[in-house]
Parts: structure tokens; sequence; C-alpha cells
């Protein structure tokens, strides 16, 4: 079999319908199977190819198609594209290489048949470098678009719990310590939940800039606030050259600021220092974050910039790739490692906006 097909199992006859001419048009050969049974039994027959599946209560689980896909011997020279309306994270536990969530578009279909027929192809040469990069592209461009769709899908309730927590503790007179506590309780959560969200939505939306002339020192001063920068951790400037004026947009700097402060006292709670230097070289500016903490683990240091990512049980790792999202949308480029003495370091480089250089 040439790898040029596609096996079509378990999908609704309209879906098929609709996805078949669109793949014969691009060059595929479409083979469509009624019975997941059936199809196991050509990939167990050695089948080379994409594998689509309409995941349903039949075909997910301990029993399901894409759980004795993945035992078959054949599983190497197969790409499993679960179409599902259950949780993203559920298929790719039981064993599925991609995803595509209702509803469901021809176009999208081919794209992602398109992607893991070269993933696939990649695989046979042996390419395996390019082939990190593309799953991590490709990686990423799901992860923004399941956080766009759950963003905006938490964003009108949360407004709601966050306004009846505000009524509650302005307008209503409760005297049991307890139920405050509770409230008080409920409206810190509700601000977690608010950042993670914010967070959610910043890392699917296309980056934007106002640019104009600011301090760097009045942007982190203004971050500093924001994350409530405990009083036991010191917020130190220090000019290499010059004087920390820069040509950016003072509210993403102030974003970014934020995410790297916050993630600094996390590393130390009793206490220490956070260090900004700031200057201009060969037209770019260089930002360099520093802490007296412990220092990113090896770990850390290998996944700090990818999606999902987190150390903090209450975070969703979605941060410091927003980060990495803003300072790359202008052109720029964010590094993380350790300072001698073990803190963490955060080095961002941005371009001088033309016309501003000299």
């Amino acid at each position: 079999m040439s790898g040029r097909e596609v096996l079509v199992a378990g999908i609704r006859g309209e879906l098929a319908g609709e996805i078949t001419p669109a793949l014969e048009e691009a060059g595929y050969t479409v083979l469509l199977v009624r019975e997941t049974g059936n199809a196991l039994e050509m990939i167990d027959g050695g089948f080379t190819g994409v594998v689509a599946v309409e995941v349903s209560g039949e075909s997910c689980g301990k029993e399901g198609f894409i759980v004795k896909a993945g035992e078959s011997g054949a599983r190497e020279q197969i790409r499993i594209i679960a179409l599902c309306g259950k949780s993203p994270s559920d298929l790719i536990s039981e064993g599925a290489d991609d995803f595509i969530i209702e509803p469901f578009f021809p176009e999208e279909f081919l794209q992602r048949v398109k992607v893991n027929h070269e993933l696939l192809s990649l695989k046979s040469g042996g390419n395996s470098a390019p082939e990190k990069e593309l799953l991590r592209a490709e990686r990423f461009a799901a992860i923004k678009k399941l956080s766009s769709g759950v963003g905006h899908e938490l964003k009108n309730p949360l407004a709601s719990i966050k306004n009846a927590v505000f009524y509650l503790q302005n307008y209503v007179e409760i005297d049991d310590p307890d139920v405050k506590e509770f409230i008080g309780t409920l409206s810190d959560e509700v601000e977690v939940s608010d950042k993670i969200l914010t967070e959610l939505l910043e890392f699917s939306r296309k980056i934007t800039f106002s640019i104009r002339e600011f301090d760097i020192r009045q942007a982190a001063e203004d971050a500093a606030k924001a994350v409530s920068l405990p009083d036991n951790i010191e917020l130190k400037f220090l000019e290499k050259s010059g004087d920390l004026k820069i040509r950016f947009d003072p509210g993403r700097l102030k974003q970014i600021f934020e995410y790297i402060f916050h993630n600094s006292c996390q590393a130390m709670p009793e206490g220490g220092s956070i260090k900004v230097e700031a200057f201009t070289e060969e037209e770019n500016y260089f930002i360099r974050v520093s802490d007296t903490g412990p220092g990113l683990t090896p770990e850390a240091l290998k996944n700090v910039f990818e999606p999902l990512y987190s150390s903090n049980p209450k975070g969703i790792g979605l941060g410091t790739s927003v980060v990495k999202h803003i300072v790359e949308s202008f052109g720029g480029i964010i590094s993380a490692s350790n300072s001698e003495t073990g803190g963490a370091v955060f080095e961002i480089r941005l371009p001088v906006p033309e016309g501003d250089s000299g």
C-alpha cells in the first residue's frame, strides 16, 4: 500500500460523503470502512497511512478502536486522527496521534490528513528532527484552538460569578465569620480562575502592539504592583549603559514582567531579590531579569516555554508561553537559564523599531 491512502473508519455516511471528494481531489485514495473491526483487520494486514475514526461511546475506552489499533504490530506504520466531541486529552492518552473537534469541516480534515501524512513520511525516512518540529508546531496550533474555545466559553460564566461575589461582599450584611471566610476564599479562587482565563485567551490571540517610548523601570514597577510583590522580595535595577527608555508596547512589557515576576515570587517564598537590567546594542534592546531563587530545574529549563508545562499545581502552564508568543510576535528572542549563583535568568532581545536606531 502506498501511504497515500486514508482509511476512514466508523464515520457517519453524510460526513464521509463530505470529506471523501476533498481527499480524492488532493490525490488520496479513500478506503471507507463502516465497521471499526474491519479497519483493525486492515491495519493488522499491513495498511500504511492515515487512519481517521469518528469517536463515539463504542469506539473509545479500553475496548475501543484507538486502544486496539495502538496494540497492533503495525502501529508505527499509521497515524490516527480522532474526530471527536470529547476531551482531546483523553483521546491522546488512549493513543490518538491527532484530533479534530466538532464541528467537522472538509477543509480542516484535509489539512490534518496532509500534516499527518507528512509526519508519517518523515518517520519512515528516519528524519526525526523535522518531525519533532512539525509535531511541536501542530501541538501548538491545536492548543491555541482549544484555548480559544475554552476561554470564550468560560468568560461569561466567570464574569457572572465575579459580579455575584462582589455583590455579596459589598451589599449583603453577613454576621457569620465562617460565611465571610468562605466568600473571601471564593473571591480569591475567582481571581485565580480569571488569571487562567486571561492566559488562555492571550495564548490564542494574534498579538498586536501599540508602540511608544517609555521607561522600562516604570513598566517593571507597575508589574510588581500588579503581582503584589511581597515585602520580602526587593526589585532592583541595573543600568549597563544610558537610560532605561525603550520604544515598545508598555502594556506588553508590563505583561512580560508580570509573568516572570510571578514565577520568581513562587520560587522565593522566603524572600530575595529580582534584578532588571537593560541596554541597547546593535539595533536591539536587551532586557535581562534575574532572581536569587534556587533556579530552574533541568526539566524546567527544557520545557519552560512549552505550552501546558507548569511546576505550579494551580497553573496551567501558559504564562511563559504567552511571554514567548509576545516576544516572538515582535521579532524578538527570549531564553531562560540559571545564573552562576543559581537563580533563574530570563534574557530578552527585542529589535529597535525601524527609524529609531542610531
